[in-house]
């Protein structure tokens, strides 16, 4: 870690004070300097500064009977109780303690702050690396015993009521177009560092709001951030939903105030590592069908699309085969999405043609156009519930399908 910042350090702040620094790795050897004839070479004055751990000042007559040694003061550095390397400050001892005092302790906060960030980069990666074996769990792969236990270490129960959320960034993809076209000059770099700014507001937010000790929140992929959020078990069912419901909605409007739109689909209650593997998938399958039939930012709850889940869950090719059987009248008609919209809010708001023509935003008269329409197209009555169930199935289907296609 120390050699990764001992040349640039010795350079930018020998240059701010004036001196020509030197830094030592723990073998005494100069790893950081802005003279390139010094590096890689012995400083003997930092051998016995190691050991003991103390300052040491050394005149000209001391310097001139050591390895690499000018007169001046070699100080430790010390990082977590041990010392890892020195710091050399050439001239009069009398003159340049005070600046050795005041470079060592920037140093050491520089190595503190870099040890913590390479410490919690290590931990998110490896986070990240967990949740992914859990978001995979099977029985027949996955031993939940040794899941369990690596959470633990890390500090985290998943064996507690949670809800398993992902955030996803809405038409990123076209976010991420914008921020490179105004860029100046197309600096890739530049573009890059700001697509990275968006994504770690969204984290910041989502840490914000759902901030108890226990919950979780990482980056998941390129465009989604994933929530882990951990239930009260005194709380019964419904209102720990509901209560998890609000906090997505209160972050989905922080964020639209600073002028970002996400979608979150948002699983059931998971109480080990099994259900929350199947959250995972959960969180998932709302996401994806929520997006496809809501297009638009929103809260997509997996228990708001459980029949839709379950078409979805059916093998591709019995799928695909329903799918053409029920929808075949309709196939190559410029006009079937409004069809199928209009099957679709008939039959949701029970038949009713007040409110299917609200749903529609249409007229009465266009509503009932359009299902004598489905009538003479397809041959089956909308009123007769049976009948018309294999077209409202297919009808919020289709959506999906086309997007997994």
């Amino acid at each position: 870690m120390l050699l990764d910042l001992a040349i640039e350090f010795a350079k930018s702040t020998g240059a701010l004070i004036g001196r020509n620094l030197i830094i030592t790795d723990e073998n005494g050897i100069v790893i950081g300097s802005d003279d390139p004839s010094r590096l890689s070479t012995l400083h003997e004055a930092s051998l016995e500064v190691i050991k003991t751990g103390q300052p040491r000042s050394h005149d000209e007559v001391e310097a001139g009977r050591m390895i690499g040694v000018k007169p001046g003061i070699t100080l430790p550095i010390e990082l977590s109780g041990k010392v890892i390397g020195t710091l050399g400050i050439p001239g009069d001892p009398e003159e340049v303690t005070a600046w050795g005092r005041l470079v060592k302790q920037q140093l050491e906060i520089f190595l503190r702050e870099k040890a913590y960030m390479q410490s919690a980069f290590i931990k998110e990666r490896t986070l990240q690396s967990l949740l992914q074996e859990v978001a995979e769990f099977d029985f027949g792969r996955s031993d939940p015993f040794l899941l369990k236990k690596k959470m633990t270490e890390l500090g985290f129960d998943l064996e507690v009521p949670r809800l398993v959320m992902l955030v996803d960034l809405y038409h990123f993809g076209e976010v991420t177009d914008r921020i490179k076209k105004q860029s100046s000059g197309g600096l890739m770099e530049e573009a890059e560092m700001r697509i990275q700014a968006v994504k770690m507001q969204v984290l910041s937010t989502i840490r914000e709001i759902f901030n108890s000790y226990s919950d979780l929140s990482l980056f998941w992929g390129e465009d989604k951030s994933v929530i882990l959020s951990q239930l009260s078990p005194t709380t019964d069912d419904e209102a720990a939903l509901t209560r998890g419901a609000e906090k997505c909605l209160e972050l989905q409007e922080n964020l639209f105030r600073q002028g970002v739109k996400i979608c979150i689909g948002m699983s059931g209650i998971a109480r080990d590592i099994p259900q929350l593997g199947q959250a995972f998938r959960d969180a998932q399958s709302a996401l994806r069908i929520g997006k496809s039939m809501r297009h638009g930012p929103g809260l997509y709850r997996i228990d708001d699309f459980l029949t839709e889940d379950y078409l979805l869950s059916a093998d591709e090719g019995r799928r695909r085969r329903f799918l053409g059987a029920a929808l075949e009248p309709l196939r190559g008609r410029k006009d079937m999405k409004d069809l199928c919209d209009t099957i679709r809010c008939w039959c949701e708001t029970g038949f009713s043609l007040s409110r299917a023509g609200k749903c529609l935003k249409v007229h009465r008269n266009t509503l009932l156009y359009r299902l004598e329409k489905v009538r003479k197209i397809t041959g089956v009555d909308p009123e007769d519930f049976r009948s018309l169930l294999p077209l409202y199935l297919a009808a919020i289907t289709t959506p999906m399908e086309d997007q997994a296609g």
